[in-house]
């Protein structure tokens, strides 16, 4: 009877241990103020700007090519994304109108032999437009499966081209802000590693002293 009231006790202390303090908000994945410059790759083509903004509701459509024989340049930035928190939010803080965000999964490959330009590949959404929108930054949604489905989580392409060839999409400043998070209903929370080992603990306690009661109670002295 001891060791059920025993093995109560330590089981109520785990489950509090999680319900309580055991969470932790780390939803800001990215968050950088980069630029475009001449210096940077350039790639044939851009995406369409179609003024479709994806959210998590529905996955985006590739938008198509425009003028897939200009060269524009553009700068890629890999991001991290934990398998918990695989519903991404991406903003892009920028007044200048002639740059443009995106992002793919795992790698951008623009390919100048490629029907689509290699900008098919991969491809996860876009905002549909680009500049600030009555001055607040321009954000979209999407979900990254690759990330949600393994353990290790995955990494996304976050992409700026230049819409236009004269240059004014270049050295201007650009905010980059991922936020990641476990649902759509913008959660933010997961367990803590010290939530996981104090519970553990707390069962390899129980385990033991289990294990010390019933050899106690066979050895032959208490028989």
């Amino acid at each position: 009877m001891r060791e059920k009231r025993l093995c109560s006790r330590v089981f109520a202390l785990a489950g509090s241990l999680i319900l309580s303090g055991g969470l932790t908000q780390a939803a800001v994945l990215y968050d950088a103020t980069v630029s475009l410059a001449s210096t940077d790759p350039t790639q044939l083509g851009r995406l369409s700007r179609d003024g479709i903004t994806p959210d998590w509701s529905f996955d985006k459509d590739f938008p198509g090519v425009f003028n897939p024989t200009t060269s524009y340049h553009y700068k890629t930035f890999s991001v991290f994304v934990p398998s918990w928190f695989s519903f991404l939010q991406i903003s892009i803080d920028s007044n200048n109108g002639d740059i443009l965000g995106s992002v793919y999964d795992t790698s951008y490959n623009p390919n100048p032999l490629a029907v689509n330009r290699g900008l098919d590949v991969n491809y996860l959404g876009d905002p549909g437009g680009s500049g600030n929108f009555f001055g607040n930054p321009i954000f979209f949604q999407v979900v990254d499966r690759t990330a949600a489905n393994s353990p290790s989580g995955g990494t996304i392409i976050l992409v700026l081209d230049e819409t236009t060839t004269t240059g004014t999409g270049l050295n201007s400043p650009v905010g980059l802000l991922v936020e990641g998070f476990s649902d759509t209903g913008f959660n933010e929370t997961t367990p803590e590693p010290v939530t996981s080992t104090l519970m553990g603990a707390g069962l390899l306690i129980l385990a033991a002293r289990h294990r010390h009661r019933r050899v106690s109670n066979q050895s032959p002295d208490r028989q």
